[in-house]
């Protein structure tokens, strides 16, 4: 995914830093069409490998979440394996969120989402 490659676009600070969210003329279609807010959640887990992914929640309000438009809300969530097991990759059962550290007070710079095929699809950096 691009980031400028999508049209519709939104900048905050957080903790005094830019962040930019991008997302499709496919994504804004459908978070238009949604009575609720989608919370992108964007999730930085160490174990064995550090893995970063985008998840997508339906129907969720999260208290550390951020309002990016009246339809979109992001947190990051930055936790730690408990196993090193590559069966066991897509679990959250296993993770503790980190809350100090580095890591717990970062944030990313930018965010772009895409909807397509009915699918949510996500990148962050």
């Amino acid at each position: 995914m691009k980031f400028k490659h999508f049209p519709h676009h939104q900048s905050h600070t957080i903790s005094n830093k830019p962040f930019e969210v991008y997302w499709s003329s496919r994504a804004d279609k459908a978070l238009n069409g949604r009575l609720t807010p989608l919370l992108v959640e964007m999730e930085l887990k160490f174990a064995c490998m550090v893995r970063k992914r985008v998840l997508f929640h339906e129907d969720i309000e999260h208290k550390r979440s951020i309002s990016i438009t009246d339809k979109l809300s992001v947190i990051y969530r930055p936790v730690v394996g408990q196993s090193c097991s590559l069966k066991d990759s897509t679990s959250r059962q296993d993770s503790g969120e980190l809350t100090t550290g580095p890591m717990a007070n970062r944030f990313p710079k930018r965010l772009a989402i895409d909807y397509t095929q009915g699918s949510w699809l996500g990148e962050y950096s």
